[in-house]
């Protein structure tokens, strides 16, 4: 959009002054002031909501991997109690493993219960930052569409300026045909 802006300012500026050269200036500025809306809005959301949904996602990663890690411990513990139950003969070796076993599930099952309840925690200041993103973002929006009547309403005054008499008629036939009228 600031590029949009710069091009068209850099145009209106080449031209020989007419309406049309001061509409492109202005349409110009307009829209360099709509892009620095847009890097406000941009640099907001990046620093609140981006930065708390990354750290969400990267909870979420956690417990996916400790959920895998708990059910190949459980998978462990399941086979290593078979195992020693259809045993002949109780070997210390087998209820040690077998103990083991089960020690490193209960240690995986805490450890992703806890995780559980982190990710619980945070949705307060994650419910926080999605309401200042949408409110940012409408912000964004509702000062860009007050720029943009801004310029329709400077529109609208060029072309009832005395030296635009002889282009009004066209300007408002092109605006007409394009669903737009100016007040």
């Amino acid at each position: 959009m600031d590029m949009f802006g710069f091009v068209t300012l850099s145009v209106g500026n080449t031209l020989e002054a007419s309406t049309y050269s001061r509409a492109l200036v202005q349409f110009g500025e307009c829209h360099q002031e709509v892009a620095s809306f847009q890097r406000t809005f941009v640099n907001s959301v990046k620093d609140g909501f981006g930065e708390e949904i990354a750290k969400q996602m990267q909870s979420v990663h956690d417990y996916k991997k400790l959920k895998t890690k708990l059910e190949n411990r459980r998978l462990d513990y399941d086979a290593k109690l078979n195992k020693a139950q259809k045993a002949k003969a109780q070997t210390p070796s087998l209820e040690e493993d077998v103990r083991v076993a089960q020690t490193k599930y209960e240690e995986t099952l805490q450890d992703i219960s806890a995780t559980m309840i982190a990710l619980n925690a945070n949705e307060e200041d994650q419910l926080t930052e999605l309401c200042r993103f949408v409110d940012a973002e409408v912000e964004f929006f509702e000062r860009g569409l007050e720029r943009l009547k801004a310029l329709q309403r400077e529109f609208a005054a060029d072309s009832r300026s005395p030296e635009s008499e002889a282009n009004q008629s066209i300007v408002s036939i092109r605006c007409r045909r394009a669903g737009r009228t100016f007040k």
